[in-house]
């Protein structure tokens, strides 16, 4: 288990860091009566191309939607020590 990248308290499994984004999402919901939120978070988990096709479809709207685990963060900040680090491979055949 590793932690998530924007979220301490959350730990994922090492298989799903790089290509599974961890999502909190919550539909806000009170009681009419008394004012109480009724409503809970709940975490889910979808691939970065499902994720993305999600957020750009609308799935999201009206939702309060926190991530957890963005593994394209992960990949930006690979790459980037890659570039300062100068060990950046490139192959040429």
């Amino acid at each position: 288990m590793v932690p998530c990248n924007l979220a301490e308290d959350v730990f994922i499994p090492e298989h799903e860091q790089f290509d599974i984004v961890y999502v909190e999402t919550e539909a806000k919901l009170f009681n009419q009566e008394t004012g109480e939120k009724i409503s809970r978070p709940k975490k889910e988990k979808y691939r970065i191309r499902v994720f993305e096709q999600m957020d750009k479809k609308g799935y999201f709207k009206g939702k309060t939607v926190k991530i957890l685990h963005d593994p394209r963060l992960e990949q930006e900040v690979e790459y980037e020590k890659q570039k300062t680090n100068g060990t950046r491979t490139t192959e040429t055949d």
